[in-house]
């Protein structure tokens, strides 16, 4: 099992929650790439930095909350946390931008999306 800062699992869970974006991003631009939403790319990177940003919040709470921590660990929960919004936020918008524009790029040379 792997830790950081003495916290189980959080190494294996963040990044596997990130590649839900992949499907997410693809299925986004096949759905909504009309000329009714011109920047569906852009929606869906904001989407997934939010959704990052969203769940390093959720984990800080929990840490926080639910967390026998002592108060000399309080400070490496909260760089941790720190650590998975920041870099969550990069990886989740990199993500689903690039399934988004690379989507979006092979459904306009089929003609599906203008």
């Amino acid at each position: 099992m792997l830790v950081i800062a003495g916290f189980p699992g959080v190494v294996r869970v963040a990044p596997v929650a990130w590649l839900l974006l992949l499907p997410a991003a693809r299925n986004h631009i096949i759905r909504y790439g009309t000329p009714n939403t011109p920047q569906p790319v852009l929606e869906i990177t904001l989407v997934a930095a939010t959704a990052a940003i969203l769940s390093g919040l959720i984990f800080l709470f929990v840490a926080n909350r639910f967390m026998d921590a002592r108060p000399d660990e309080l400070g490496g929960v909260v760089v941790l946390s720190g650590i998975m919004v920041g870099v969550g936020a990069i990886v989740c918008a990199a993500l689903a931008f690039t399934m988004a524009f690379f989507t979006h790029r092979q459904l306009q040379r089929a003609g599906s999306v203008p």
